[in-house]
């Protein structure tokens, strides 16, 4: 299966949108990340080891490509991976984000689980995560992304996003 993901043209389009590729691809293809998440179905606990885990896969495909070339260090993947009493991040703990990505929709697009229309053209990315059950599942059928940062996440078909970086204010 042909995983496509969208980016903003830019000076950082190109690296950005291989290492949400990587990503998205190890979290999708491996019958040991299926298995891990069916765990944390069952067993809460490896919840944590499912959230170092992604969190140590978006340090090493997504940001390590945008640091080496433009010195980008990104906030965590979705802030739960607890690793360090401290820092969600699990390779470099003391490092600070200088950038965030968001995903921007079109106006009017429909997202998932309020069924409601886009109030907004950009919203902050929180990670990919499968809609089957009507609610965000972290693992799966990873065909949507998600933004956490309301009384409800808003989740969205990855094919219908377009993702990009901003600098964290």
């Amino acid at each position: 299966m042909e995983l496509v993901v969208g980016v903003v043209p830019g000076p950082f389009s190109e690296t950005l949108g291989a290492g949400l590729g990587a990503m998205l691809r190890c979290l999708t293809c491996s019958d040991a990340v299926h298995s891990l998440g069916l765990s944390v179905a069952r067993e809460p606990e490896v919840d944590d080891l499912y959230a170092a885990w992604c969190q140590a896969n978006w340090e090493l495909l997504v940001e390590g490509p945008l640091e080496r070339s433009f010195g980008i260090v990104l906030e965590p993947y979705d802030g739960e991976a607890d690793v360090w009493p401290k820092s969600s991040r699990v390779i470099r703990p003391e490092a600070t984000a200088s950038h965030r990505v968001v995903f921007r929709v079109q106006s009017g697009t429909i997202e998932k689980v309020g069924m409601s229309s886009a109030d907004c053209a950009t919203y902050q990315f929180d990670g990919f995560v499968d809609m089957s059950s009507g609610w965000p599942q972290k693992w799966g059928n990873l065909q949507y992304v998600v933004d956490e940062t309301g009384e409800v996440p808003r989740a969205f078909r990855l094919a219908e996003v377009a993702f990009e970086l901003v600098p964290v204010r």
